[in-house]
């Protein structure tokens, strides 16, 4: 399994998450793998804030924005086995891949983030994501099992 749908983190009023990620756009930071960019947030505002309130505590390490407008290459992520992702922007309806396949999703996933995964955009569509680091200390699937027993979402 490579993800599953998170409904309850659907956001109603995306407005305020993109227009905050624009305010502070220059902040953002390429990572290792080509078209992969993060901003990671030295405050917190309500935007932000109302998303963290709905995730068990227990569970959440890390929220920050994930953009991109290119390839991102094939690879699995070491320092997470798992996140939660929350698409602001995705021109074109850019699906993520994975070997078995591509994930068109326009609800919040709980993604499995040790299988291989890929993004292929040959138009350069701009993609904006609200992602959530969980805690190391699960797996994917046990991240399943917590959301199924009602103990990830608040």
């Amino acid at each position: 399994m490579n993800h599953i749908e998170i409904p309850e983190l659907a956001i109603q009023n995306k407005q305020p998450l993109i227009d905050y990620f624009y305010s502070k756009q220059d902040a953002v930071v390429p990572n290792t793998y080509k078209g992969l960019n993060f901003l990671d947030l030295d405050e917190t505002p309500d935007c932000i804030q109302s998303i963290i309130n709905k995730i068990n505590p227990k569970f959440f390490r890390l929220i920050y924005y994930c953009v991109s407008n290119s390839d991102i290459e094939k690879h699995t992520d070491h320092r997470r086995s798992s996140a939660i992702s929350i698409e602001l922007i995705n021109e074109h309806d850019i699906p993520i891949s994975y070997e078995d396949g591509d994930s068109y999703y326009h609800v919040p996933i709980l993604m499995n983030t040790w299988k291989p995964h890929w993004v292929s955009n040959p138009n350069n569509g701009f993609r904006l994501f609200v992602h959530i680091d969980l805690n190391r200390d699960l797996l994917f699937d046990d991240y399943v099992i917590e959301y199924n027993k009602g103990n990830l979402i608040l």
